[in-house]
């Protein structure tokens, strides 16, 4: 039924929590009259006061242990979820890294690619720029050959312009003459 615990049973009257001191009623005919009427029902009643007083310090404990029992379990709980909340944070953060780490790994590659593209295109450009430039330096000389060859051609077509123009007139004096 109710369990005894002997952390809080009163073991003589003096260690009573109520302060029933024995029969409690006063000294002389009329407690002594008191005592034979009401006696046996007191001490009862006092008993039954003591029986619950037990059963609810009993309880009280008992409850106290659960309590203490259900926080601790509530704290090894709170324990193991704040490591495993820490573990998650831990690989969130290391998997930012390391996708931080490829990202820079990737923009860098990116980067020394596209200076490599944009040397290439320069050097081709250059290279352009030089083949066109002599392109046209040979076609300059070639226009200037061709122009001096026209010049000189146009040159010696006067000279015979001109032998023609002394032959005419020598014909024109000797036909007037």
């Amino acid at each position: 039924m109710l369990e005894k615990n002997p952390d809080t049973e009163p073991t003589s009257p003096g260690d009573r929590t109520d302060g029933y001191q024995g029969d409690g009623f006063g000294d002389g005919d009329l407690g002594r009259l008191q005592g034979i009427l009401f006696g046996d029902h007191a001490k009862r009643t006092h008993d039954r006061i003591d029986t619950l007083e037990r059963a609810l310090l009993g309880a009280m404990s008992d409850l106290r242990d659960d309590l203490a029992s259900q926080i601790s379990e509530l704290t090894k709980q709170l324990s193991a979820e704040e490591k495993n909340r820490a573990k998650a944070v831990s690989n969130l953060t290391d998997r930012v890294d390391t996708e931080a780490s490829k990202s820079a790994d990737a923009s860098s590659t990116l980067g020394a690619d596209l200076e490599r593209a944009s040397k290439r295109l320069a050097e081709t450009v250059d290279t352009s720029t030089e083949e066109q430039r002599l392109e046209i330096e040979a076609v300059r000389r070639d226009l200037s050959a061709q122009i001096e060859a026209s010049e000189s051609g146009l040159a010696e077509q006067k000279v015979d312009r001109l032998q023609l123009a002394s032959l005419l007139t020598t014909i024109a004096d000797g036909l007037n003459s």
